[in-house]
């Protein structure tokens, strides 16, 4: 597994190892072949939602309402632009509004796909959630903090993730399928 433990992993070294690790997938010319030769690869293209309407800057996380700003529209209608000229077989959503925002945005230029929500791809359930963000980054950005196991830590995320893609392999496999998240 990527993370093998999120217990006492910060946010700043959960993000470390994983660079690290996308780096040696990068850098690695055997994976690299196998990529470049590959007869019929999936394609999944991750897209974060837009910038949210946030004016009294809490951490959102899932609290519902949380839909896109004004910028947040001009980054989803961007995003929609770039893949309108991409066949896309499926278009996979959060269940969250600035989510579901984005990915309506990038429908309106693939007229019969349907978006199809799934919760694999939700926010981080975080203790923090309604805070305000200066609490958060008064604390390095740790969301992960809570030993509270109805809280997610990194492992739980990753392996949701994991999930997603697995079953994007088995039911979409050689296809293009995009996925708007967090």
């Amino acid at each position: 597994p990527l993370l093998v433990t999120g217990t006492g992993l910060t946010m700043k070294d959960a993000q470390k190892v994983m660079y690290n690790r996308i780096q040696n997938i990068i850098v690695n010319p055997s994976f690299c072949w196998y990529i470049l030769f590959m007869k019929n690869p999936t394609l999944i293209s991750l897209i974060r939602h837009g910038q949210v309407h946030n004016p009294e800057e809490l951490f959102y996380g899932r609290m519902r309402g949380f839909g896109l700003s004004n910028t947040g529209y001009t980054e989803a209608k961007r995003a929609a632009r770039f893949f309108s000229k991409k066949p896309l077989t499926k278009l996979f959503s959060s269940p969250l509004l600035r989510a579901r925002q984005t990915a309506n945005e990038i429908a309106i230029f693939h007229g019969s796909l349907r978006i199809k929500i799934s919760r694999l791809l939700n926010e981080v359930n975080s203790a923090f959630e309604a805070q305000p963000m200066r609490q958060i980054e008064s604390q390095d950005g740790e969301v992960y903090a809570s030993a509270d196991p109805k809280f997610d830590q990194p492992y739980d995320v990753f392996n949701r993730s994991r999930r997603f893609i697995a079953k994007i392999l088995r039911q979409y496999a050689g296809q293009h399928v995009a996925a708007v998240t967090h």
